[in-house]
């Protein structure tokens, strides 16, 4: 049975988002350390609770490291999953990136994830983000609460200083182990810890709390900003005259979609392009496997969607049974039994088809046109033949003969598309 804490207990129910199962991200440190030890104490969260550790395979005493893990959970009778990762690099940002990917495989949607940064942490990334180059969302520092894809993320050690965490696992003689590379000012972020941190510190008593101040400040103002700035997408963009009112635009309208930004480099010239290319031509600036484009006056902020990887092929559609695509789904609805064979082709030059008897045969080009559908979907939307006709594209444009075969055979045809939009 793992002793209750005899002091104020570091953490309170209260203050935990509800998810249906929280992670513990632990290494072992000190501060995860207090971070589960903390947690555990909170019988509603440990009945939920599960410990993650990422042996990155770089130190020596990794495999110690995982063992320790496992012995101070299992003492704490808690589960935990170890996960290796093996990195073709060292460096800061390779290992943040395994972490995610970990994450990223464990979690499901409804979890929240719990991290151990602390106040020090918070100064820390403020000063890394400065020293490289950020916007006001740089500044502001990591949020308590954090959405990502499908879980959250919550760090409740944020206004905990390292002194108070290093006190609690004094205070409880908790073992934790040492990461020495956490003294090599090669990394980054190591160098602004070990050295500039504690020449501030040393400059100015207040520093730590001023730059805590600065940062909630600058969290106010972007709060006010946002409010300003339409969530909407696409986004208009009539009122942006200039590239760099634009380009600031997109970087805090796709923080409010939940999307990390590309770089003010990137943005700035997909800004300038927008501002500057003619009215028919479509400016796009791909990022983190998403896409930014601009259509007819708007910009749209969409998921990267290779293109088919089939040139042609056929399959048999079954009544109200989904068939699934290189994207999408074709549904095939009826109060029959009767199955339909047809191949699925792709957008390739000058089709036509002829949707009213009454008129000629037209081309797709101009029915894309004249419907308004953008061109990401034109990449995708499936051509359905039936013996070597084009009798449908997607559920847009079906020929007349083939709405004359459905309605005798009370049958529809969909085709069910795959999400773009951000």
């Amino acid at each position: 049975m793992v002793p209750l804490a005899n002091k104020g207990s570091l953490l309170k129910f209260e203050a935990f988002p509800p998810a249906k199962r929280y992670f513990v991200a632990y290494s072992g440190g000190i501060d995860s350390t207090a971070l589960l030890h903390a947690t555990c104490q909170i019988p509603e969260i440990k009945q939920k609770l599960c410990v993650i550790h990422i042996n990155h395979n770089i130190q020596p005493e990794a495999e110690q490291w995982v063992k320790h893990c496992e012995s101070f959970c299992k003492w704490l009778d808690v589960p935990l999953v170890v996960e290796s990762v093996y990195l073709d690099s060292s460096s800061e940002n390779s290992c943040r990136q395994a972490r995610l990917a970990c994450y990223n495989k464990h979690l499901l949607k409804g979890d929240c994830l719990l991290m151990a940064h602390h106040a020090d942490d918070q100064i820390e990334t403020i000063l890394f983000r400065l020293l490289r180059g950020t916007g006001l969302n740089g500044l502001t520092g990591m949020s308590p609460i954090q959405s990502m894809n499908h879980y959250q993320i919550f760090r409740p050690f944020l206004s905990v200083n390292k002194t108070e965490l290093v006190s609690y696992v004094k205070a409880h003689q908790l073992t934790h182990v040492s990461d020495l590379s956490n003294m090599d000012n090669s990394y980054s972020r190591n160098y602004i810890r070990n050295n500039l941190i504690p020449a501030l510190q040393n400059y100015n008593k207040q520093a730590f709390a001023n730059i805590i101040t600065t940062a909630e400040n600058l969290r106010q103002s972007e709060e006010l900003l946002r409010q300003f700035i339409s969530c909407s997408n696409p986004l208009k963009i009539n009122q942006y005259r200039t590239t760099k009112s634009l380009s600031a635009v997109l970087y805090h309208w796709l923080l409010h979609l939940g999307q990390v930004a590309p770089s003010h480099k990137q943005l700035n010239q997909f800004a300038h392009d927008c501002l500057r290319a003619a009215v028919d031509k479509n400016p796009e600036l791909i990022f983190n496997k998403n896409k930014l484009f601009r259509w007819r006056g708007q910009i749209y902020a969409l998921r990267q969607l290779a293109d088919p990887q089939h040139a042609s092929h056929s399959i048999e559609l079954q009544p109200n049974r989904k068939v699934p695509l290189d994207h999408g789904h074709l549904l095939l609805t009826s109060d029959t039994t009767e199955t339909l064979n047809v191949i699925i082709k792709h957008q390739q030059g000058f089709e036509s088809i002829q949707t009213d008897l009454k008129r000629p045969p037209r081309s797709l080009k101009k029915l894309f046109q004249e419907n308004q559908i953008p061109p990401w979907i034109r990449q995708i939307i499936p051509y359905i033949y039936v013996d070597d006709k084009l009798v449908a594209v997607g559920s847009q444009f079906i020929s007349h003969s083939f709405q004359h075969y459905l309605k005798q055979n009370k049958t529809q045809i969909e085709w069910l598309s795959p999400k773009f939009l951000l």
